[in-house]
């Protein structure tokens, strides 16, 4: 299960299923985020991301998650996660 989701503030970065020699599926851009399915949805991660170049990230973690965002609005995210 995922602890931590990412928010890439500088950097390019590959997402991979499947063996990590596979080519990328998708690449994650400055401005875009990743790991929230996992963080938000208690999922296993489906996919690896691994950097393309230098990244600077921002890390969201469970703990701070749970400790910040009332029950409610968790329900909420945890909902939407799901409809995308």
């Amino acid at each position: 299960l995922g602890t931590e989701m990412y928010f890439v503030v500088y950097g390019t970065a590959d997402v991979l299923v499947g063996d990590l020699q596979n080519w990328p599926v998708a690449n994650i851009y400055s401005g875009q985020f990743f790991g929230e399915m996992a963080l938000l949805g208690k999922d296993r991660r489906n996919a690896f991301v691994r950097a393309a170049t230098d990244m600077d990230l921002l890390v969201l973690t469970k703990l701070h998650l749970d400790k910040d965002l009332p029950n409610g609005t968790r329900r909420f995210a945890h909902h939407l996660v799901h409809q995308v």
